[in-house]
């Protein structure tokens, strides 16, 4: 019975240091997700005598696209893989125009038109190509998607 409560004494102290060690357990953040993970854009026009629709398709994890549409299928022929720099610019300024929000739908033979999709969400807004009371951050927008390709892939 001694040599128990002497076991005890001894190991209790020790049992107690290593519980209470001065190295603390940190824990990692979690990385951000961006809100744009998960998300697409199209600028293109659609209408004329087809009906069909073209344009330029960029995900946010960098793929571009020449896409069309006709009738209900879609294709997408891949073009390049863009930086992440690029993407992540793209994407701000998508996200700065608050496609979400704006309701412009204009009914005519042609209409150009940008596209967001996340996840199983769309978000369209078009207009006649002739209009020029669209405001300019939709058209900045639209030409910075149209010309995303040529801008992205030139020789440096």
């Amino acid at each position: 019975m001694k040599i128990l409560s002497i076991i005890t004494l001894i190991g209790i102290p020790f049992i107690v240091l290593a519980c209470c060690s001065s190295k603390k357990n940190e824990v990692q953040p979690l990385a951000k997700v961006s809100p744009y993970t998960g998300m697409s854009i199209i600028a293109g026009t659609a209408g004329g005598f087809t009906g069909g629709s073209t344009g330029i398709k960029v995900n946010y994890s960098g793929e571009c696209y020449n896409w069309s549409r006709r009738f209900s299928k879609e294709d997408a022929l891949f073009a390049f893989k863009a930086s992440p720099d690029s993407i992540e610019a793209l994407f701000q300024q998508i996200g700065a125009l608050h496609i979400d929000t704006l309701t412009l739908h204009t009914a005519a033979n042609v209409v150009n038109f940008l596209e967001v999709r996340k996840d199983s969400t769309v978000y369209q807004i078009n207009w006649n190509p002739s209009d020029t009371s669209i405001p300019t951050a939709i058209r900045n927008l639209y030409s910075a998607v149209q010309l995303f390709p040529e801008l992205n892939t030139k020789s440096k």
